[in-house]
């Protein structure tokens, strides 16, 4: 199927010929005396031709508008209004053609002469009410739905309109119910199911409420596996899959469905930017930044692939490059309280404790339940040795339950910081088990390893400490806080096997 011309490809002079061509020939080619086009004035023109639905002019603006030549559709409709002035469906009919063309303002003098004309027929109040969607003018759009659907309460096509305005609005709530609405006339409507999938995946929970949340996403990819099993394997509904998968840790699944989506619209930035963030996710850095750059070609000042990029190069140990993106990314939007958050973490890594803290107590007071820049603020308490403050942020930290992958590496974070605090204050034991579970989680993380291996020391278990201390070396063979450490252990090592008393030979 050809897809429809957009008004930036056909000029209206263009339109305008064409239809005088065409009107032409309609006097010329026609065979059947019946449909001479008379130039009568209104109901005796439509009188000498005959019933509409039989005029060669209807017939051809038919097959027109199946075959989505909107142009040659508009040029037939135009000729059969000539000679049926009140045609209600030939003004819907013509009203659509223009929509698909993207001439919206014409689209919208039809739509309302035939609301003028028929104001107790539901299409017209329908397609206007698309019309107002696709304008933006929401209020509009559910005034002009509301009226048809109290004509036709199951007007399907009117309630997915809606739906989509509701969706657009936020209120996931009401758009499910008419999509429930749509789904129980239709249960195989694919735009019904893909809609209804992504209001699922956005419907807002209580916080903490993890239970309903991952409910609705089980509930979002059902409709969207449905949607797609019947025949809708567009890009849209599989990026709004892919969504799905990333918000419940199915990263691996998540890239299948944007590797897809990005064959049938290559370069989109923002199905770019969620591929970088899911490549963030799978530790993929080097894939997730060439994504991140060919999305910002397009779209230079969009805050969230600014984010993005920011927090690949900081994983890269690119801090520099991290700094300039956040800070990019917070002029545009000052108060944004998660980036707030990652610029902490930055200045963290650059040492900048007190800026630090300056940016993750903003982040808090803007939503103090930010429990991210609670464990980023801990860290870095600890690293300014305020091991009170930074074990209360912590602790309360720790009392929140993730619920996405990323979101579990901030716990492993702050398990591995409150347990160097912990260390710091002598709490040995209980430094064990946060660092304990902290490997457990990530069996490869060196801070976690590095602080384990000061905690043998200290217990004068030097054989584990030598063996955290070793792992940490072979997957950064120059980390200076190991190398330190692991000739500290030996030396400790050594001084107490030389001061063990050697027993007397009988």
């Amino acid at each position: 199927m050809s897809s429809p011309k957009t008004s930036a490809q056909v000029a209206p002079s263009d339109i305008r010929n064409f239809t005088l061509r065409e009107k032409d020939s309609y006097t010329k080619s026609t065979s059947m005396p019946l449909f001479n086009t008379i130039k009568l004035q209104g109901h005796q023109s439509a009188l000498l031709n005959g019933p509409k639905r039989w005029h060669p002019a209807q017939q051809k603006a038919k097959k027109a508008l199946k075959n989505d030549n909107y142009i040659q559709a508009i040029t037939h409709l135009t000729h059969v209004l000539e000679i049926y002035p009140n045609s209600y469906s030939a003004k819907c009919d013509r009203a659509e053609a223009y929509m698909n063309i993207n001439e919206l303002d014409k689209a919208k003098e039809d739509l309302t002469a035939a609301i003028a004309h028929s104001p107790k027929k539901s299409l017209a109040w329908s397609k206007r009410g698309e019309l107002f969607y696709r304008r933006a003018r929401y209020d509009e759009a559910l005034v002009d739905l509301a009226k048809a659907l109290k004509l036709e309460s199951k007007n399907v096509y009117a309630l997915c309109t809606r739906a989509n305005v509701y969706h657009k609005l936020g209120n996931q709530k009401k758009a499910l119910t008419d999509l429930n609405s749509v789904l129980q006339c239709e249960p195989n409507n694919v735009v019904a199911l893909r809609l209804r999938g992504e209001s699922h995946r956005l419907l807002k929970n209580a916080r903490g409420d993890i239970y309903r949340t991952l409910g609705k996403y089980k509930e979002a990819l059902t409709d969207l596996n449905k949607s797609i099993d019947a025949g809708s394997n567009d890009a849209a509904t599989l990026i709004s899959r892919a969504i799905v998968f990333q918000k419940t840790n199915r990263y691996e699944e998540a890239l299948s469905d944007l590797n897809s989506a990005l064959e049938m619209q290559p370069n989109d930035p923002h199905t770019l930017s969620i591929r970088a963030d899911v490549y963030f996710n799978l530790g993929q850095y080097y894939e997730g930044l060439v994504d991140a750059d060919e999305a910002l070609e397009s779209k230079p000042d969009d805050v969230w692939i600014l984010t993005i990029r920011g927090r690949i190069y900081l994983a890269l140990n690119r801090k520099e490059e991290a700094l300039l993106d956040i800070n990019k990314a917070l002029r545009l939007e000052p108060d944004n309280s998660l980036t707030l958050c990652f610029r902490g973490e930055i200045y963290h890594a650059l040492y900048r404790f007190d800026d630090a803290i300056n940016d993750l107590n903003r982040s808090l007071k803007l939503h103090s339940d930010q429990w991210i820049s609670l464990i980023g603020r801990g860290a870095v308490y600890r690293s300014m040795k305020s091991f009170s403050q930074a074990l209360d942020d912590l602790n309360l930290a720790l009392s929140y339950t993730p619920t996405t992958r990323a979101e579990e590496r901030y716990i492993t974070k702050a398990l591995r910081n409150r347990g160097a605090v912990y260390r710091e204050l002598g709490l040995l034991n209980e430094a064990l088990n946060d660092l304990d579970t902290a490997i457990e989680r990530e069996p490869e993380n060196l801070f976690a390893l590095c602080e384990r291996g000061v905690l043998y020391r200290l217990a004068e278990k030097y054989d584990d400490a030598l063996c955290d201390l070793d792992h940490v070396l072979q997957l950064d063979p120059y980390n200076p806080f190991a190398l330190n450490e692991r000739e500290e252990v030996i030396k400790t090592k050594l001084t107490k096997t030389l001061r063990r008393p050697s027993l007397s030979p009988r």
